[in-house]
């Protein structure tokens, strides 16, 4: 994998949203938050790894440069709802892949190993 293709898995493929995860199941204050809290924190720092993808493209020169304001705006926009997106569908499929619904709609977990480790 090329530095231009890291640069793209993190800003757009979900990579922001795993380094968010093991940054937060790293740091003991991120696993003492309640879900909800933790959660955004991972939305947070998602978009930070993407702004910071988008940075290093840009730097690089992977990446031509926004000319106005307005396009600027945009490429912000989509570098930040996109990095959440990524970090949304990381922790929905580690979500699903740990538990699982009884028959009267109960959401019940997983005996292990539900995930490899």
């Amino acid at each position: 994998m090329t530095l231009e293709q890291a640069l793209i898995w993190v800003a757009s493929g979900g990579g922001a949203g795993i380094i968010a995860f093991l940054i937060i199941e790293r740091w003991a204050w991120g696993l003492s938050l309640d879900p909800k809290p933790r959660q955004l924190l991972a939305w947070a720092i998602s978009g930070l790894c993407g702004l910071a993808a988008l940075g290093g493209g840009l730097a690089l020169g992977y990446q031509s440069m926004p000319a106005t304001g307005e396009a600027w705006a945009s490429v912000l926009w989509l570098a930040i709802s996109t990095a959440i997106g990524g970090a949304k569908l990381v922790h929905t499929l580690a979500v699903l892949g740990k538990f699982t619904r009884d028959p009267y709609g109960g959401r019940i977990e997983k005996p292990p190993p539900y995930r490899p480790h």
